[in-house]
């Protein structure tokens, strides 16, 4: 056997699929939302039996070096690594392709960041000056167990405490450089410590590799001169393992927690992740040394269905709120936002015994939040700061679905009639503002598309009008928003090209169903799609038959005498 099927062998592609996406079991497949593009609704499949995954809405596919290779952004070479090391299967150099160069690199970087942090672990355990012990134990009010989770560690004030031990361990200057903990100087040693005086709180990646560090001053250190001009926080720079806007503070930690929950709380600093999870909540995260970043904000949604932004209360805080209120619309989670208003952040109100439960339960759609700070701060300003705020939530507004659209209209008009004492309408907004308005050339007078008048419907379309009609709980006027001329076409396009690419545009949100509604349109498609055998003709035949039963069963459960119009329309899809 050689050594990639052997690995194969080993990994089961959900357990690897899993610590990056929230899978579900449907069936005898997994399914979650696509981590290679944006969707509203999975269609994302993994495949147990065949070992492979599939996204039916982007393309992607293949087995779990695939998978590795594109959600890590790297190539095979670094793929195979990766898996053999978690399967125990061991490489040798015929076993790597030609960019084994450039995993040697990193992999020394990944080894030289490790041995710091055990380095600087033991320092913080052993050394005699207990000052950092007291910081975490004392002033932070943080355990030992804490402690050994994060693998808390610290560096003496000494500029080549750390450099000196790394070159006698056999590290080549380069490699130390690249790991970002020392920078280069022109010494003996040819580089000084980066983290010379700080507590240092290590930064894992997806897969639990060390990858960087956040390091604190700790206050006997802040008279020092070798510091005293460095700011109270650093973190690493960017390497070739740790890039700041892809990596989450606390993800490897606290991803179990967050899948089983389905919620996950996102703060700003690390000591408020620590805090949380020695108070019992851990299902939170940070970002790591940068603002939040649209890519972060959907490696979370990947995970949960509800994303908590806890932010401080401060102007600073209100401007990270607002600028994560422009990239929600890129996730499908729901966003609330939440405010610390008792302490300074969360680190400090839950050190002080606040319970966080009845904070969660004053937490409000981000979106609201965001609005009610931005249109109550100008309420006494002049006409013009007040048209700025309202035309920048119009415009954040207008990149949600229409339904969500809707709903944040009318929280501005809500919120400026509070405010400002001016009652406006909707359509004054979107009008005044230029908020973009859906298409209504193909309505007729009573807002519904004519369906006779806009052509045959094909099978795709057909499937979903049934589908709408047998769930009752659906209005099936709300399918007048549809725009017909995207979904029609010949019946060559299968099925399942409309279920797992058109249902996922933003213009289908307007009708307004609920995700698990347009899910069980998705399983209905798996069940033809798995009786086919993978083959397209097959399968187009299994989809007319079921289909037609359907329209026989909906034909049964209407009235002869008053619903004959319909049924009369109903018969000809008997046709198909």
């Amino acid at each position: 056997m050689d050594k990639i099927s052997e690995i194969k062998s080993k990994l089961d592609i959900v357990y690897v699929v899993s610590r990056y996406v929230n899978l579900r079991k449907v069936g005898s497949r997994y399914v979650a939302l696509c981590p290679f593009h944006n969707e509203k609704t999975p269609s994302f499949i993994v495949s147990p039996e065949l070992q492979i995954f599939k996204c039916f809405g982007c393309g992607e596919g293949g087995d779990i070096f695939t998978f590795v290779q594109k959600i890590e952004k790297i190539d095979f070479g670094e793929s195979l690594k990766i898996l053999a090391k978690e399967a125990g299967v061991s490489l040798e150099s015929k076993d790597f392709t030609q960019n084994k160069i450039k995993e040697t690199v990193k992999d020394k970087i990944l080894k030289v960041i490790e041995k710091s942090i055990l380095i600087g672990q033991k320092y913080f355990w052993e050394s005699e000056n207990d000052s950092f012990r007291k910081y975490f134990f004392k002033k932070r009010k943080l355990n030992e167990n804490i402690a050994r989770i994060f693998s808390i560690g610290g560096f003496p004030n000494d500029r080549t405490f750390l450099i000196e031990r790394l070159l006698k361990l056999g590290f080549s200057l380069k490699e130390i450089i690249g790991s970002g903990f020392c920078y280069p100087k022109n010494n003996k040693f040819g580089a000084e410590d980066r983290f010379s005086g700080r507590i240092i709180i290590p930064i894992r990646n997806d897969r639990g590799e060390f990858v960087g560090v956040s390091g604190r001053i700790v206050e006997e250190y802040t008279e020092e001169n070798i510091i005293k001009n460095s700011g109270k926080y650093i973190n690493s720079p960017e390497t070739e393992v740790f890039k700041k806007s892809e990596t989450i503070f606390g993800l490897f930690e606290a991803k179990e927690e967050i899948k089983k929950k389905g919620e996950v709380f996102l703060v700003e600093g690390q000591f408020d992740v620590l805090t949380s999870f020695k108070n019992g909540i851990k299902n939170i995260v940070c970002s790591s040394g940068t603002s939040l970043t649209e890519f972060q904000l959907r490696k979370l949604s990947r995970l949960a269905g509800k994303i908590f932004i806890l932010f401080d209360s401060d102007e600073a805080g209100q401007k990270a709120r607002l600028r994560v209120a422009n990239l929600a619309c890129s996730v499908d989670s729901d966003v609330f936002g939440l405010k610390v208003t008792k302490g300074k952040d969360l680190d400090e109100f839950l050190a002080n015994g606040g319970d966080f439960n009845e904070l969660k339960k004053e937490s409000k759609n981000l979106f609201s939040l965001v609005a009610e700070e931005q249109i109550s701060s100008v309420a006494s300003k002049n006409t013009a700061e007040k048209e700025k705020v309202l035309k920048n939530l119009v415009d954040i507004s207008s990149n949600f679905t229409p339904i969500r659209e809707s709903e944040a209209i009318e929280k501005i008009v809500e919120l400026t009639k509070k405010f400002f004492g001016v009652t406006l309408d909707k359509e004054r907004i979107t009008e005044k503002y230029k908020l973009t308005k859906f298409d209504t050339k193909k309505l007729d007078k009573k807002g519904k598309i004519n369906l006779e008048e806009n052509g045959d419907l094909d099978v795709r379309v057909l499937s979903y009008v049934l589908f709408i009609k047998s769930h009752p709980s659906i209005r099936f006027d709300l399918f007048s928003l549809i725009p017909l001329e995207k979904y029609l076409g010949g019946l060559g396009y299968l099925i399942k090209d409309f279920l797992y690419s058109d249902l996922t545009k933003k213009d289908v949100d307007s009708l307004q169903i609920e995700r698990t509604d347009l899910e069980k349109l998705k399983l209905f498609l798996l069940e033809i799609e798995e009786s086919s055998g993978g083959n397209e003709n097959i399968a187009l035949n299994n989809f007319k038959i079921i289909l037609k039963n359907k329209v026989r069963n909906i034909i049964r459960s209407l009235n002869p005498e008053k619903d004959i119009v319909e049924i009369n329309n109903l018969r000809k899809y008997l046709m198909i």
